[in-house]
Parts: C-alpha cells; structure tokens; sequence
C-alpha cells in the first residue's frame, strides 16, 4: 500500500502503523506515531497490479440483436473462467451498469472487460444491440479483432443480426463465431432451423459459412448452474473454439502511434482520462501527442499507460488502454479526436475521395436512389459526423452499386488513406467505404449554404421529382418518434416521393410546380393545392416557421390506403392535426394495371390514428381509432377508371347524341381499365387526348 502523509511527519515505521478502517475502503487513515495522531483522507491508494504480457492478446466482441442474450453470455464466461482463476466475475448488472441501461434492461454503451484461457489473453467487447443505439456498437466493433455472433434460437435471425454483421464485415471484423442461445426454450427442430439460416446469411455476406464454429447452448443455464449440458458445456466449448478457431491479427507495432479517444473522464487530484483502442505503434509513460480532429490543436503528455485497471509499462497495438493525460482539459476532447505524435505529419480533413458500396434492400440498404449533395452520417473509427455527398459524373446512385464519391464533413475530423467508414441515413445503413484520397478543405460552393441550394434546386428541376424529400421523412420520422410523416403530407406514386405539408392558402414554389405537373402527367394524378402549402427540405426559413406552428399542436399521424392493398392507388399520411380541426385533400389517381375479372373497391380505410410518441403496436394502435372521436379526418379519393372505347365511326361522322366533344390539347386516358359505375364528379373530367393540364395553383 502506498500512503502520502503531511510534510510535518517524519518517516514512518512499519510497527507503529494502525489501519482503524478496513484496508479497501481508506476512507481515513490514523498513524500513530510517538503521542500524535494524524488522520489523512483520502490518500491512501492499494497499488495496482502489474499487466504482464505472457499470452497473445485478442479483442473480441458479442454482437446480435437486442434481447438475443449478448450480455448473458458474457456474464456466463466471466463466472465459468472465475472459478479457474483467469477472470473476475462480472454480474449482468455490472456489466450494464448504467441507470438507463439498468432501468430498460437492453445494453446502450459498449462495455469492456477482460478474461483468459489456458492460451490467449482476451479484451472482450459488449456491444449494445438496440436500433438505437449503432453508433456505439460500430465503435465497439471497430476495436475488436473477432466476434460472437449471438442469435436466441427462438426467434432466429432479426433486423440488428443482419446489420451487425454488414457493419462487422465493413469494419474489417472477418473472424466470426456463432452462439445459439436459449435453446432450452426452443425444440430440436427450431434449432436446426435457426442454424441453417444462420449460416446462409454468413455465406450471403461473404462469412466462411461452412467453416465458421456455430455453438447451441443456454447462456442462461451457465450464469444460473443449471443443465451443465446446454449450459457451461457449452460455454466452455465456445472459449475453445475461439482459442482454436480464431487467429491473432499482424500488429502494426513499428508505426506512429495512432490512438483514437473513445471516452473522457476528469479523476479529481489525478487529470483527465482517456480510453480507447491503440490501433498501431507503442505508448508509453512521458511520451507527447498532439491531438487531430474537430478543430483541435491541442498538444498534451502521457503519465500513466493502464489497461483493464492494470499498470502496463508500454502499450502495443492492438490494447485498450487508458491513458492519465497532463496538460489537457476534459473539455478540450471529445470522443472521435485522436492521439498522434508531435510532428507526425497526419493533418485532419474536411474533405476526401472514396470508393463507396451502397447496400441493396435485401442487405438492409434503402430501396431509393442517392442523389447529388445528399445529406447523411459517416461513422469511422470512433467519429460520426453529418456529411455531404457529390457523385462527380452522376445524379444518382442505385442501392447495389460501387460508386467514387467525395464526402464533405461539416468539421475537420481524422482521415487517412485506406480507412473504412460507413455511410447512415437515420436508422438505416445505406453504404461502406474505404477512403482513397484526401482533397483538403470543403468548397464554397459546398460550404456556402446559399450555393448549395441553388445546386440543389437545379437537380431538382433536372431529374423533374424531389430526390431529396425522403430524406426530409426520415428526419421527421426520427424526430417524432417514428411515426411515418409525422407532420407531412406524403404522396407516394410509383416510389417517387413528395413531401408537402398542410397550411394556409400559399402558391407552390416556382420550381415545385414542374415537378408536380410532370407527375400530374405521367400518373394521371390530380391535387388541388387550395389545402396544401410546400416547404422546400433546404428552406430553413419557412422549416423554423413550422417547428412554431406546431408548438402546442397535438401531433396524430393518419394513414390512408385503399381496402384492396394488392392495389396500390395511393398512400396519403396527413399529420399536425388538432382535435375537432378538419382537412380537406382532394386526390384522384387511376391504377396502374386492372384486372377485368376482378371487382375493385377503391374505398379508402384508415390504418392507424395513434400520436407519434405512441410506442404501441399495431394491434394496439387499431384499437385507438375510437379514442379520437373528437378528431374529424375529411378526406375525398376518387378513382374514375378509363371509360369503354366508343364504337367505331366514320371519320367525318359527328359524335353520338348527348356526348361531350373532347377539349383541344386534353390528356388522352389511360390504357385499360373497367367501365365506370358512374360518371366522373364535375370538373373533374380528363381531356381526350394531348397532355394533361397542370393542377390549379
């Protein structure tokens, strides 16, 4: 034990030491020497073990879907390896330690730990498995060397497994072993089931699908000491299959260090602490850094190396390491700086080139394309930054293609050639990539928001549809608790999306209008603007105007579609309703394609009326319908299909008696369809033939 005294005392001897408090808790220490007694707070520390590196290290990882049990298993190999001595026991609740991660039971923050065999020494990573939470499971994946694959045999592959193990390959995470979990709430068959599945998606993303160890077991059972067959048998066989199976990867040991700052703490009477993963070169005690990213120009020292609570005398690629920093404020970093040596020549970069893959739908990819100067999120390393996109040569990007595009962060962040980075738009992984060139500083016409609308605009006016109006809808989704369109009006037409919200009585921007009256065309689609007020996603004047509008509004999403849903004829949400408050849409539309065996009803239904915080489930959300009586939805869809040909006659004949002579320049109908029931409502008629009018403004 190492103890500081007050100057005033001279050396101590060890016979006349007296610990009146127990040794662990050093709260108040009394020395007793000659007739004096001192109390010194605070000041007594246990002195820390010394890391030793006599085994190989390897940094491995759970990953899955929530609820799959990631945590339990962990928790399962700590107190199997613990009563051979190569662990300290951790309990769920110490593991998720957190208030928040305690109180919803799911894991938020990744949480590391260590453990070790008979063979390697491991740093393993638990990593939160909720949708909401990717951005800290992408940076626990980026430090890890392989990974658990944890899958509950009871419900098989989910959302988060398929994207954990797109975000684990583009990380660069190739070594994977395959936990099935809860199988003793699952039959044989089920299991079997789950496992074939499972390693036809290993094989669909590129994953050793034959070779890769898949493991059944109850993690449950192992943590409980229950069933020793499902439970620590064969937790004991996953440990051995991860020291058989898994190879160390090439350390990076001769290179600069590079150490990106995962988490911040301020230790009183110690500094500030940082933790993280050194991903290549050595650290020692006394060695300088400067700090690169979001603007910093920070230089500092390290005095004190520790892993996993340990003092180490040099860290080495590939530790987690926590490092006492003098000379820098908890304030001055932040998580995605990093620490390079003085000097090094790395400069960060507002600006660079990529070779990018977006995913297709069944990747987990958006089925929509990517249009110049899109707006998302890069994560690399332990960064995330919105970014703007260009695709020199292009105007759109289709999911499943391989595209050089150059990404424009809004800040300076850490960039190097050959680094992997993945692209997100909300929710939803849409690309991976890997940096090819660095091009400095971001352009004014980027930069300048003025420029960049305008660019915006023309694309707009180019490609005759709005590219960027589902990406205003995942914004309003997100920001409303997931109700799809929360506060937008949204008309679907053969997937091109156009987002309007409802108003007061205001014409349509001059560059909406070709692009609603090339839609009017192409689809027969009428709206009649007199209800509907367009805010452009790039117009952050009128966009403030709305966040006021809606302050003390009662947000309710509606949704409307046909009856017949193998139809699709339109899907309309309207949202920012007040109680007791009408609105009025008038849509008429025709199908694309009829059956004339079969008797549509164009009836619209509404599928769900719940507020957008509502976190209930359909079921549920059908049963709130009766619970607005108050809220009065008026709605008008009308389908008038293509009338029957007239009969042939001669071209000078005059028409039949008590038919209405088409207009000059009118639409001409639309190809196939069945006889009407009755005649189409006044003023609403289509021309004959030409192109149709545009909508009125």
């Amino acid at each position: 034990m190492a103890c500081r005294i007050i100057p005033s005392i001279p050396a101590l001897r060890a016979n006349r030491l007296k610990i009146t408090t127990p040794f662990l808790q050093h709260r108040h220490l009394l020395v007793s020497l000659r007739t004096e007694l001192v109390a010194v707070r605070h000041f007594a520390v246990a002195v820390k073990s010394t890391y030793k590196r006599d085994k190989p290290h390897f940094n491995i990882g759970t990953i899955g879907h929530v609820d799959h049990g990631k945590t339990t298993l962990t928790s399962a190999i700590t107190k199997i390896l613990a009563e051979k001595k190569h662990a300290i026991f951790k309990r769920y609740e110490e593991i998720d330690s957190a208030p928040e991660e305690q109180s919803r039971g799911i894991t938020i923050n990744a949480a590391h730990l260590e453990y070790e065999t008979d063979k390697c020494h491991y740093g393993h990573v638990d990593c939160p498995g909720h949708a909401d939470y990717i951005k800290n499971m992408i940076t626990g994946t980026s430090q890890v060397d392989g990974a658990i694959l944890v899958v509950a045999a009871t419900e098989g592959v989910m959302p988060q497994t398929r994207e954990h193990l797109v975000l684990a390959k583009q990380i660069g995470v190739t070594q994977i072993l395959v936990f099935l979990n809860k199988i003793d709430e699952a039959d044989k068959e089920m299991v079997e089931l789950v496992e074939t599945e499972v390693r036809e998606l290993l094989g669909e993303f590129g994953f050793d699908a034959d070779g890769t160890p898949v493991i059944a077991g109850s993690a449950l059972c192992a943590l409980q000491d229950t069933k020793p067959e499902i439970g620590r048998e064969r937790v004991e066989e996953l440990l051995n299959a991860a020291d058989e199976y898994l190879k160390l990867p090439t350390r990076e040991l001769d290179k600069p260090f590079l150490f990106p700052v995962e988490h911040v703490y301020s230790i009183k009477g110690r500094g500030t602490v940082v933790t993280g993963k050194l991903l290549r070169g050595k650290l020692k005690r006394g060695d300088a850094f400067e700090m690169i990213g979001f603007g910093s120009k920070v230089k500092g020292t390290v005095t004190g190396v520790e892993t996993y609570h340990k003092t180490v005398d040099v860290g080495e690629a590939g530790d987690q390491l926590g490092l006492l920093i003098k000379g820098v404020d908890k304030e001055a970093v932040r998580r995605g700086i990093v620490l390079v040596p003085p000097s090094s020549g790395f400069k960060e970069q507002s600006r660079f080139e990529a070779r990018t893959y977006f995913l297709k739908p069944e990747e987990g990819g958006q089925s929509k394309p990517i249009a110049n100067l899109f707006n998302d999120v890069a994560y690399s390393l332990t960064w995330n930054r919105p970014v703007i996109l260009q695709i020199p040569g292009k105007d759109l990007v289709m999911p499943g293609e391989d595209a050089e595009i150059i990404i424009n962060t809004t800040v300076p962040v850490f960039v190097e050639p050959q680094q992997r980075f993945t692209l997100r738009s909300s929710t939803q992984t849409i690309a991976t990539g890997i940096v090819t060139k660095l091009l400095g500083d971001v352009p004014p016409e980027i930069a300048d928001k003025k420029l960049k609308k305008k660019a915006m605009r023309e694309n707009i006016e180019k490609l005759g549809f709005n590219p960027y109006s589902e990406q205003l809808g995942r914004r309003l989704r997100a920001r409303y608790g997931g109700a799809s369109g929360s506060g937008s009006t949204l008309l679907a037409m053969h997937c091109r999306l156009i987002y309007y919200y409802f108003g007061q009585k205001k014409r349509f921007s001059r560059f909406v209008k070709p692009q609603l009256w090339n839609m009017s065309k192409k689809f027969n689609l009428e709206v009649d603007p007199a209800t509907l007020v367009y805010y452009a996603p790039f117009d952050r004047r009128q966009s403030s105007s709305v966040k006021l509008n809606n302050t003390g509004q009662k947000r309710i999403a509606i949704k409307l579609r046909t009856s017949d849903n193998s139809l699709f004829l339109a899907n309309i949400t309207v949202g920012l309703m007040e109680p007791g408050q009408v609105k009025m849409l008038h849509v008429r539309c025709l199908p694309f394609t009829f059956d004339p065996n079969k008797q549509y009803d164009h009836k619209l239904v509404v599928l769900y009326i719940a507020a957008p915080d509502d976190q209930s489930d359909a079921a549920e959300i059908w049963k709130t319908v009766t619970a607005w009586r108050e809220l009065t939805i008026k709605v008008e869809f009308k389908n008038e299909p293509e009338p029957a040909p007239p009969a042939p006659q001669a071209p000078n004949a005059p028409p039949p008696e008590g038919a209405a002579a088409p207009p000059e320049g009118g639409a001409a109908p639309p190809a196939g369809g069945e006889t009407p029931a009755a005649p189409p409502a006044e003023g609403k008629e289509q021309p004959a033939g030409g192109e149709a009018k545009p909508p009125p403004a």
